[in-house]
């Protein structure tokens, strides 16, 4: 039987980073949301596993080797932890930009593992494959709900406050941001501190004010100083009309905007792709 289903980007709404552990990894503090829009990922039974990928991005991973895909090496670890074969080609219709802080990658792996473990009725702790694969893929398992991820990543809490949906613009300058090179251009005197939450955000206005007031992503400045393209793109989406907040995602380079209605967003995608022809973008809405 085939099935198709979204893996959903997700954006990190803020990012505070807190500090470092003695073996140099960063400690954060991030409120991740997820998104109506993302990959379509499609399962179909074949005699034995196999990854095919298309779409707009796909072009951007054919130089990997499957074997080092997420999606096989997760399948591989599920396959190592239940004993069972997963005798399936999966189609990937790669729609997310590729390393642009959406976490494409993380949730397609995180997504394909929740629908294999459904088909087989597999009742194991997904989380250990996931954290020793990727710092944010351990998130992605918890989509659509908003967590909260806190250590290096793997700390994950569903103790969040009451989001509500949110009309988004989703920038990337067709840039890729290497996490590594980001951190690596990290430089903080202070380390930020863990954020206090309301239980709840009534409006997209509301939450927008509370980030802009109490929170940031700290990332920022060094993705800004790996792609300086970066600063252009946020300027752009802050002087669109009505938008209630401008800011980076992860590591990036996407960024994303929030806005009071859907045709507030649509009126500002418009208008980037019109004066930014050779940039990604895309509007969608927090689920």
């Amino acid at each position: 039987m085939t099935r198709v289903f979204t893996a959903p980007a997700k954006i990190n709404l803020h990012l505070h980073v807190l500090g470092k552990t003695e073996n140099n990894y960063h400690l954060l503090d991030s409120l991740v949301a997820f998104t109506a829009f993302g990959d379509n990922i499609t399962i179909e039974p074949s005699e034995k596993f196999s990854l095919h990928i298309t779409g707009p991005f796909a072009r951007e991973l054919a130089g990997e080797l499957p074997e080092d895909n997420l999606i096989t090496k997760s399948i591989a670890a599920l396959s190592e932890k239940t004993g069972k074969n997963f005798p399936f080609r999966i189609t990937l219709e790669k729609n997310i930009p590729v390393g642009g802080g959406l976490g494409g990658g993380s949730s397609d792996c995180a997504t394909l593992l929740k629908e294999m473990a459904e088909i087989y009725g597999i009742q194991a702790d997904l989380s250990g494959i996931t954290s020793a694969l990727g710092s944010d893929i351990t998130a992605c398992l918890h989509a659509p709900h908003p967590v909260i991820m806190r250590g290096t990543g793997n700390d994950i809490t569903k103790d969040t406050p009451y989001l509500p949906p949110c009309p988004l613009l989703l920038v990337n300058p067709r840039k890729h941001c290497a996490t590594p090179t980001v951190y690596k251009n990290l430089s903080m005197e202070n380390f930020s501190a863990p954020v206090s939450w309301l239980d709840k955000f009534d409006t997209p206005k509301d939450l927008a004010d509370f980030l802009n007031a109490r929170t940031t992503n700290d990332l920022t400045a060094p993705a800004i100083k790996t792609e300086p393209v970066i600063a252009e793109v946020l300027e752009e989406i802050g002087k669109q009309p009505d938008c209630l907040l401008s800011r980076l995602s992860g590591s990036g380079a996407t960024c994303f905007g929030i806005f009071p209605t859907t045709q507030a967003a649509s009126t500002a995608a418009a208008q980037i792709k019109t004066t930014h022809p050779h940039w990604w973008v895309v509007e969608t809405n927090t689920l």
